[in-house]
């Protein structure tokens, strides 16, 4: 009985090896042919599901350090970050914090609900809106985004995040606060 076992592991080792030698014969074979070669660029880099989720955090990490530096500089020049709720200023605000949040994405490649995400994070962060009053202003404002993406306080918002993201230092030329007194949006 033995022996026939032993033979039964030969005819099994003998078929394994004809199988990878067929393999390696038609990889050859269809490399020779070009079928190998063929290879098509995705649009946008593949990222593994945990990478993009690991890429959010960071977006949202650094939206939030942006934010904390604008708001230090606010206060180390005397200026309260609460009198951003005034209505005069809101709109400017708020496109200031769209520019941030919309270079915060762009830099980490978010996808369009995390953009959206970044953006309503961060302005109920700059303005502190009770979470339902930010968010029904923001989706009435989504029908105006296009219009106000080259405006001038937009891109200063835009510029300053993306030297945050890019070198973690604070914008001073760039910055909320010097973009508000520029424009004599406060006295």
């Amino acid at each position: 009985m033995q022996w026939l076992i032993h033979i039964m592991e030969v005819v099994l080792l003998g078929l394994i090896g004809c199988l990878i030698h067929s393999l390696i014969k038609n990889i050859k074979a269809d490399k020779h042919q070009g079928i190998l070669e063929l290879r098509v660029a995705p649009r946008t880099p593949y990222r593994p599901e945990g990478e993009r989720y690991a890429s959010h955090s960071e977006s949202i990490k650094q939206l939030q350090l942006f934010w904390a530096t604008q708001t230090l500089e606010m206060r180390l020049e005397g200026f309260k970050p609460e009198l951003l709720r005034h209505p005069s200023l809101r709109t400017s605000l708020m496109n200031y914090l769209q520019g941030a949040s919309n270079a915060v994405a762009d830099h980490f490649e978010c996808n369009q609900e995390q953009r959206l995400h970044l953006q309503s994070f961060l302005i109920n962060k700059g303005l502190r809106f009770a979470r339902i009053d930010a968010t029904t202003e923001w989706l009435e404002r989504l029908d105006h985004l296009v219009s106000y993406e080259n405006t001038d306080i937009y891109n200063a918002g835009y510029e300053a995040a993306s030297l945050w993201v890019a070198h973690r230092t604070p914008p001073k030329e760039r910055s909320l606060l010097r973009s508000i007194s520029n424009w004599g949006l406060v006295a």
